[in-house]
């Protein structure tokens, strides 16, 4: 973790640990998130979209896109939830609206 991430974390009283520990236990085997993804992410994007995942990311749980020209994104990741299922989440967002 980074100083900026760290003094972000502090200030709004967030416990890094605690957080990551809670997301490691949702997390699904590889093979079986991969499998998941592979259903439901496109193999081809559609114009001016582009994946911009970032590095510090997990590909097999999850992916994020963006769209500059239309100034969008979407993430899409995959877990086990607190239902004890496998959930596939999709997050759209788009500047200037909720």
């Amino acid at each position: 973790m980074d100083d900026k991430t760290d003094r972000f974390s502090k200030e709004r009283g967030i416990d890094i640990v605690k957080l990551e520990e809670s997301q490691r236990k949702r997390m699904l085997p590889e093979h079986r998130a991969r499998a998941i993804l592979s259903n439901w992410l496109p193999r081809v994007l559609p114009a001016d979209w582009r994946e911009a995942t970032p590095d510090i990311y997990d590909r097999d749980h999850g992916r994020m896109y963006v769209n500059k020209v239309k100034r969008q994104s979407l993430i899409v990741s995959v877990a086990r939830e607190d239902d004890g299922r496998e959930w596939l989440h999709y997050s759209m967002s788009a500047e200037g609206s909720l």
